[in-house]
């Protein structure tokens, strides 16, 4: 795991060389207003899409298709385990 400082010229290879796309997001005025464009490129990319089932996000991604609604820090924690540890489960 590494954190990268985001530019918007290498913002396709980031995401592209990631096993999981996260989108960990609080449920509030703010988050409801903002678009799904990472939500969509992860799954473009098929990558599993772990999200918090703010507002539209929960149609965008398909719980248990494309990826995985978490409402609570243990379905974070769940999903993670699960996610990580099965790679066949990532592709």
């Amino acid at each position: 795991m590494s954190y990268k400082t985001w530019h918007l010229a290498r913002e396709f290879e980031y995401i592209s060389n990631t096993d999981i796309a996260i989108r960990p997001l609080f449920d509030d005025g703010w988050t409801r207003d903002k678009g799904g464009y990472f939500s969509r490129l992860g799954d473009a990319l098929e990558l599993p899409v772990l999200v918090t089932s703010v507002s539209y996000l929960g149609d965008i991604i398909g719980d248990g298709t494309s990826g995985f609604h978490a409402t609570t820090e243990v379905d974070w924690e769940s999903y993670l385990c699960r996610l990580i540890t099965n790679r066949n489960e990532r592709i």
